[in-house]
């Protein structure tokens, strides 16, 4: 079984664009988040890493929410859908919490919570991918679906208490780009065709970055976090929800930008390109195996190894390197245990699919 933040759904014309920029961008997707989580340790002492922390946390959610979306976008709300959700997100979520509680305690010296409403580093979005799912069904019966999770996420802001809980502030505040994702996407495989898109993509991406750069210091990266209340960001609630609102926006412009100028096209892909694909598909092994290794490092002195610029550059390096090598298949067999744990047990079907295989048994 082929794990993804994302399983695949769709036509065979749908999976065909999957294998050249969908599953490209999920996989990219993730070694940004990696990068991110890496250069994030060291945003108090290298300006370069401040300015790549800041540039990827405007957009690198919004990415894998909004793929994470289009995935979804056939989920059922039955038993097999509920089984999807436990297999993917749910097990491998309580696996890793128990890891993050043991590493935490060994190299940190933090006495275990063993509370799992609320995540250690890192694992908000196996919570929040899950209530997306289940939420997501719902929403599709629903008029104004969009609208109507716009408004939640702004008033989610106005209380502190559902920061950490299941992560509902992130949930709510991400929630729009999930509902949002099946239309997005299926627009960005039309307009990946024309060149004038794509040199629109590479104007947004490039005005973030100008942006990230110029503001310096002084870039508010916070609303983009999603997870933290108009009070706990000092500001109004007036303010706040208009920060919270620019922020999903922009967040959401520069997903599609870097969708739409992510290199390759869909006919004539490259033997890059089929790599970069096919890793997209395991995206759960970077994603998960990393977070435990960020709190080794954390406690070795290679944070303060060196010049700041050169460390920088060494932590992206090395991220991008991890990223390769947890979805080599050798890596996957001995960690498929810890990331799939319950790999062994069959899929369960949708009524759909039974359906489906019982009209084709009879005919």
């Amino acid at each position: 079984m082929k794990t993804s933040i994302s399983p695949p759904q769709g036509s065979n014309r749908t999976d065909r664009t999957r294998q050249t920029w969908i599953d490209q961008s999920r996989w990219v997707a993730i070694v940004l988040v990696v990068v991110g989580h890496a250069v994030g340790m060291l945003r108090n002492d290298s300006a370069l890493a401040l300015t790549i922390s800041n540039y990827v946390y405007m957009f690198h959610i919004p990415v894998l929410v909004v793929l994470a979306g289009w995935g979804a976008k056939n989920l059922q709300a039955d038993g097999s859908g509920l089984s999807k959700i436990t297999r993917q997100l749910i097990a491998p979520y309580i696996v890793f919490q128990l890891i993050a509680f043991l590493f935490n305690f060994i190299f940190e010296g933090t006495n275990p919570s063993w509370t799992f409403v609320e995540q250690t580093f890192g694992l908000w979005f196996l919570v929040a991918l899950a209530l997306w799912r289940l939420i997501g069904p719902w929403f599709r019966g629903v008029r104004y679906a969009l609208l109507i999770s716009v408004v939640l996420s702004l008033l989610a802001g106005l209380t502190p208490s559902i920061g950490g809980f299941l992560s509902l502030s992130r949930v709510l505040f991400f929630l729009p780009m999930f509902l949002v994702g099946p239309w997005l996407v299926d627009r960005i495989s039309e307009w990946r065709g024309d060149p004038r898109f794509r040199a629109l993509g590479l104007v947004v991406l490039s005005t973030g970055l100008a942006a990230v750069i110029v503001f310096g210091e002084n870039f508010w990266r916070l609303p983009f976090l999603g997870n933290l209340s108009y009070e706990s960001l000092e500001v109004s609630d007036a303010e706040g929800m208009l920060w919270r609102f620019l922020a999903m926006g922009s967040g959401l412009l520069m997903a599609a930008g870097f969708m739409l100028a992510l290199p390759g096209q869909p006919s004539a892909p490259t033997g890059i390109g089929n790599f970069v694909a096919d890793a997209g598909r395991y995206t759960m092994y970077p994603y998960l195996l990393h977070l435990p290794l960020l709190t080794v490092i954390g406690a070795t002195p290679f944070e303060d190894m060196g010049h700041p610029t050169l460390r920088t550059a060494v932590f992206v390096a090395v991220a991008t390197i991890l990223c390769l090598v947890t979805v080599w298949r050798p890596v996957r067999f001995l960690t498929r245990p810890l990331v799939e744990p319950l790999w062994f047990l069959p899929p369960a079907r949708s009524e759909h699919e039974r359906g489906r295989a019982e009209s084709h048994s009879a005919s």
